[in-house]
């Protein structure tokens, strides 16, 4: 029985430390060409929005309470890959090496290239290659860096295994498998947004992660957000209580056999 009906993919979360808050955005502002749309300050929450010069945004978030959604294992990032669309992938390296900014080298994966980079925070994001089909965006914005997020990677310990779990529990539908037998991209989204699965060396012995860099998907409704939480519960997944208030936003995480983080919000009145 399917237990997570999620509707699209929705940007993310970049969660700061609450004295580095500011810092982050200043870096991400400088590095990543992204324009600052937005902010709050609260108490106990600062948010940013941070917006893309082709589509979509992202946020910085800090918090000084102990809600077990906003927790996170500092200075770990599993295998969950928060992914970011080069216009040119090579002058995007190059940049960054020019800066002092940790990278890693260029790899070749099996449908793109790629490599990793790390905020002050030590949080590790993912450069991609523009993919086929996502042309016409990256023409909106052809001098930026980065002109829009790409899709999330998750790491899993065996691709089959891992496509038939979200078949089963997300209602996924596979989009391609790589060649080799290694990497899938399974739509997982009643709007078609897919998700990239990865093989990696996983200890499913050792706990999940909370990780600081989190993609999240939304759910439109209120009342299916609460209803999926509820019957996730019923059906025994680790989920979190929610947190945000149910007049507004609204969010909780789960996690799939491998670890990888699943976080899920709803804004349908804000």
């Amino acid at each position: 029985m399917v237990g997570l009906r999620l509707d699209d993919f929705d940007g993310g979360f970049i969660i700061a430390p609450w004295d580095r808050f500011k810092e982050l955005i200043e870096w991400y502002s400088t590095h990543l060409d992204l324009k600052v749309t937005y902010e709050e300050d609260y108490p106990v929450e600062k948010m940013a929005t941070l917006t893309f010069p082709a589509l979509g945004c992202i946020h910085i978030k800090s918090v000084e309470h102990d809600h077990p959604h906003f927790a996170v294992d500092w200075g770990q990032n599993g295998n969950v890959r928060f992914c970011f669309t080069a216009t040119n992938l090579e002058a995007a390296h190059a940049y960054f090496r020019e800066q002092a900014i940790q990278v890693t080298d260029v790899t070749q994966g099996p449908f793109d290239r790629t490599f990793d980079f790390f905020d002050p925070a030590g949080n590790r994001l993912t450069a991609i290659e523009p993919e086929p089909g996502t042309e016409a965006l990256v023409a909106k914005a052809p001098d930026a860096r980065f002109p829009f997020q790409a899709i999330p990677r998750f790491g899993v310990d065996r691709l089959d295994e891992a496509i038939a779990w979200y078949e089963a529990n997300l209602g996924g539908r596979v989009e391609r498998v790589s060649a080799d037998g290694t990497s899938a991209t399974v739509i997982i989204t009643a709007e078609g947004a897919p998700l990239y699965l990865e093989t990696v060396r996983t200890n499913r012995t050792k706990g999940a992660l909370t990780v600081a860099a989190r993609p999240y998907w939304v759910i439109r409704k209120k009342a299916d957000f609460f209803e999926t939480h509820k019957r996730l519960r019923e059906q025994g997944w680790k989920v979190t209580d929610f947190a945000g208030n149910p007049k507004f936003l609204v969010m909780f995480h789960t996690y799939d056999p491998y670890g990888n983080q699943v976080n899920v919000w709803c804004y349908e009145d804000c």
